[in-house]
């Protein structure tokens, strides 16, 4: 229905672990946070301009992660990933903040 907010599909910071190889990670965290560590591999994205950034294939596994919890950025640019056809979309809750405490690797590059 227009005007519904879509709820997004939860992942755990180890379920992400555990497939990391096979996930298209998107980080919607500030720039400054995403160059002071991001889970390996992960694409910084402006949940604002998210289909930029997006593969072609639609059925790609896309997993959005910010912060923490309490950061929205991540779920509002997995809905926009959703409403441009996406339908493999996940948001890691926990966020970076989360992969750390976890003792994920983190990278800087």
């Amino acid at each position: 229905m227009p005007g519904v907010k879509r709820e997004v599909p939860e992942i755990s910071v180890s379920e992400v672990a555990r497939r990391l190889p096979e996930l298209t990670l998107l980080d919607a965290n500030p720039a400054r946070r995403y160059a002071k560590g991001h889970v390996p591999g992960a694409v910084l994205v402006d949940p604002a301009a998210v289909g930029e950034v997006l593969p072609d294939d639609r059925s790609t596994a896309l997993v959005f992660y910010c912060r923490d919890r309490s950061c929205g950025a991540a779920p509002a640019a997995a809905r926009r990933a959703m409403a441009l056809g996406y339908d493999n979309v996940h948001v890691m809750r926990d966020g970076i903040d989360g992969w750390e405490r976890s003792g994920g690797p983190v990278s800087t590059d």
